[in-house]
């Protein structure tokens, strides 16, 4: 048996009618006789789903789910996001030693305005930081 992961195949599985972009006069014939079509042509072929389009920003986040689903591994869109979020760590804990850094070097050196400017600005980032979710 092999360790190789699974390859993640996207599938054509579904048929779907946006009715907003239906004609109007098609519209209002497929609601006036949708039940009884549904029952007679499709009976369990119906499912109850939701439709995400291709433009929506959610699009890509779906697929990179459905990958992680099927495959068991990670999607390449979440290892990125893992990544982001590493580097948003890391930058973070580089601005608050550069903090510490400049405090220190002001208890030294004395307070001067521009010094004093730059750590309100870093405590500003880091707050602007805490408050994302």
């Amino acid at each position: 048996m092999s360790n190789k992961p699974k390859v993640f195949e996207r599938e054509e599985r579904y048929m779907v009618v946006k009715r907003s972009k239906l004609q109007a006069s098609r519209n209002d014939e497929m609601e006036a006789s949708e039940g009884v079509y549904r029952a007679a042509n499709f009976g369990k072929a119906l499912v109850t789903a939701v439709v995400v389009e291709e433009d929506w920003p959610e699009y890509p986040a779906v697929w990179g789910m459905l990958e992680e689903r099927m495959t068991g591994y990670p999607s390449r869109a979440t290892q990125e996001r893992a990544a982001d979020k590493a580097r948003i760590e890391g930058l973070e804990r580089l601005l608050r030693n550069c903090r510490l850094e400049l405090k220190d070097w002001m208890r030294s050196h004395g307070q001067d305005i521009e010094t004093k400017e730059i750590i309100m600005a870093i405590d500003a980032a880091l707050a602007q930081q805490e408050k994302k979710p």
